[in-house]
This record gives structure tokens, sequence and C-alpha cells, in this order.
């Protein structure tokens, strides 16, 4: 055998070899699309953004269909070690799946909570917000005048101006900023016409609400002011307009106003009562025609995940978790309650991590289909694209 036709041989099997491998290639990329779903569905967030990069097709479907993989994951537990500087988890107290992620250097900062995606630290001088699936990051300056850290704050979408906004609130002193986040400049609200301590801030249906202890309701209003060289700027109104929600309970229970959970056509609240009642935590929907709070008893086949840092309303029956109820994550016990809806005071308690002598410690509920919510953030980072 001469040397041409030894080359010719081994041309000859090389391309057999590549054949085997780009026809076993193109069995994966030309998986039913409805079969490829089905087993997306199975995948944790981490997994599934990893499928999206396997090839065009799979990335093509995911795309596609991105809305509704993402409303399908289930709410995760950020998880911090006591001692940690950067590291952290995303939890999953249903299967025990841990997903670790670094962020900036927050052995100096509060962290705060979740809004749409973006985790929300603050240190003496800045606000940061840090996306843990894009590693997207916007930083703010340090609020003027508010000498203790901010309560809660509101990553949203205005369309009025076409730009994403910011809003942060101290509870405790009815301290209110807005800032836009392509001009980090921090413009102030005074509530003038609170009357009582804050509870919660949500934004709902185009505008911002805060909830005082009473149960009331406040909107904000902002005003936008178009420069022609430099954009736009803000301009809050100083008064705060605040009217007064009709709730009917006994007074023996000491209602207590917790959160405020928004949907997409609906806000409800969340509010703890007297220890001797049943159930411990009750829920009530808002009634804007009749400016009235209307106690829930029945959720379908939703349930409330609440705690300090977030909260919203999931269907658990996608992935087997129970539905009607209200899920609280509690940072200081380390504990997962679960309280049924229209029952004789049903709860449980569980323990998030379950590791005896861990030094991990839960904060605040993470929702991966908030990481896809187009109706408050618009543009800032694109998600499985």
């Amino acid at each position: 055998m001469n040397a041409e036709t030894t080359s010719m041989l081994s041309n000859t099997r090389l391309r057999k070899k590549s054949t085997r491998n780009d026809s076993r290639h193109r069995a994966w990329a030309s998986l039913l699309p409805e079969l490829l779903i089905q087993i997306l569905m199975k995948l944790g967030i981490v997994e599934l953004l990893a499928c999206a990069g396997v090839c065009k097709e799979w990335r093509s479907v995911t795309k596609d269909h991105r809305s509704t993989l993402l409303q399908n994951q289930k709410p995760l537990a950020l998880v911090v070690s006591k001692f940690a500087k950067r590291g952290c988890f995303l939890h999953n107290i249903f299967d025990g799946t841990r997903y670790k992620t670094l962020l900036p250097n927050f052995s100096s900062r509060w962290l705060m909570g979740f809004s749409c995606g973006y985790l929300i630290m603050q240190s003496h001088r800045n606000i940061t917000l840090k996306h843990l699936i894009t590693r997207h990051e916007i930083i703010f300056p340090e609020v003027p005048v508010l000498k203790r850290h901010i309560s809660k704050a509101i990553l949203f979408y205005s369309e009025k101006v076409s730009e994403n906004l910011l809003i942060a609130v101290n509870k405790l002193y009815w301290q209110v900023y807005v800032s836009l986040t392509s001009r980090p400049e921090w413009h102030w609200i005074a509530l003038i016409g609170c009357r009582n301590e804050l509870v919660d801030m949500a934004y709902f249906d185009g505008n911002i609400l805060v909830l005082n202890k009473d149960a009331g309701i406040g909107e904000l209003k902002l005003q936008y002011q178009s420069l022609n060289t430099d954009g736009t700027t803000l301009k809050a109104r100083k008064r705060v307009k605040f009217f007064n929600v009709r709730i009917n309970y006994p007074a023996e229970w000491e209602l207590s106003p917790f959160c405020l959970v928004p949907t997409s056509d609906q806000l409800f609240m969340v509010s703890h009562v007297g220890q001797t009642i049943s159930p411990p935590m009750l829920v009530h929907r808002l009634d804007r025609a009749r400016k009235e709070w209307i106690q829930v008893n029945d959720l379908g086949e939703d349930a409330l995940f609440i705690s300090e840092g977030s909260c919203a309303l999931v269907k658990p029956a996608k992935w087997g978790g129970r539905s009607n109820c209200i899920y609280v994550l509690s940072k200081l016990s380390n504990e997962l309650s679960m309280y049924l809806l229209n029952t004789d005071n049903r709860f449980w308690h569980s323990s998030v991590i379950q590791e005896e002598g861990s030094n991990l410690q839960p904060h605040f509920w993470y929702f991966p289909h908030q990481i896809d919510d187009q109706n408050k953030v618009h543009c800032l980072e694109e998600v499985m694209n």
C-alpha cells in the first residue's frame, strides 16, 4: 500500500468519524421542542441557563419559552455564612440543592432584599444592586441626610420617562428618596400626610404605594421635567396623599400589617395577629373602588412566600408544593413556617439549614421568575437571550 492510498484511507476514516459526530450533534439539536421543554421544566435555574448555551436550537427554544420556564422555578432562599465576605448561596429548601455565587465584599454592607432579580446592598458609601444571574451591577451614591440605613428599596420602570428608577425608604423615620438609574441623584419626598409608622412599600399598577401601621395606603406622585441637554430629571411632590382603607376585624386581634404583595392585577396585605388568634397570619386583598381591605381565605392554586426582603405570590403546584398557604422565611430563627389558610391554626416549622452547627443563615426569598419581570424593569440586562 503506497503513501497516496494510505492518505486516502485516513481521510475517509476522518470523514466518517466527522459524519457520525455531526449526526449525533444534529440528533440532540433536532430534539422536538415539546420534549425539550418537558426536560427543561425539570431543571433548576442554573442548569436551565446552562442549557440555553448548548446550541442555537436549544437557545431559541429557551428564549421563546423563557417566561414559562422561569415561572416554573422554585423559590430559593438566600443563605449567607456569618463569617463570609463574598460567598453566598441560593438554597432550595425543598430538595436541598444549593448554588454558590460571589458578590462584592459585603462584610460592611447591609443585605436589604431583592427587587426584580437584583440583590440590594447598602454600605456607608453607596447602594449596590447586583443581579445574581447576569452579574449586572448598578451603583448609587450614599443617600443624603439618611443617617440610618434604609429599610427597603424597589427597582421599577416608569413609562412616563422610559427610565428605570430606584426608590428607597426608611420606614421608621418616614424618609423616602428616589433616583433615576441613568442619573444617580437622590430626590427627597416628605411624607407629610403619614400619621403612623411606615410598614412596607410596593410598586403596583404603575403607582408607588406605601403602607402604614393602620393599614392605610399612601400614593407617591413623581413629577418629571425634560431637559434638552441632560435628559430627564425628577421633581418629587412634598406631600404624599394617604387615604384610609376600611378593614373589619375584632379589636382583640391586635392586627399588625407586615407586608404588601403586588401581582399583575391585585394587591395583597399580609398581617400578624395576636398569638391566641387562629390563624396567626391573615391575608387581605385591596378593593380599590370601595377603598376596603377584603379578607382572603382561599388563594386557589397560589401560595404566598413571605420574608422581610422579598415577597411574591407563586403557584407551587407546578413543582409539587402546597397551595393556599403562606410560607414564611425567618432570618432570626433560621426557620421556615407554613400557615394553611381557612383552617384551624394549622402550621408547621422546619429549619432552613439542616446541618448541625452550621454558620449559614437564611436572609430572604429569591424568586427566579422575577428576573424576567418586564413590567418593573426594562432593558437593564438581557437574561437567557
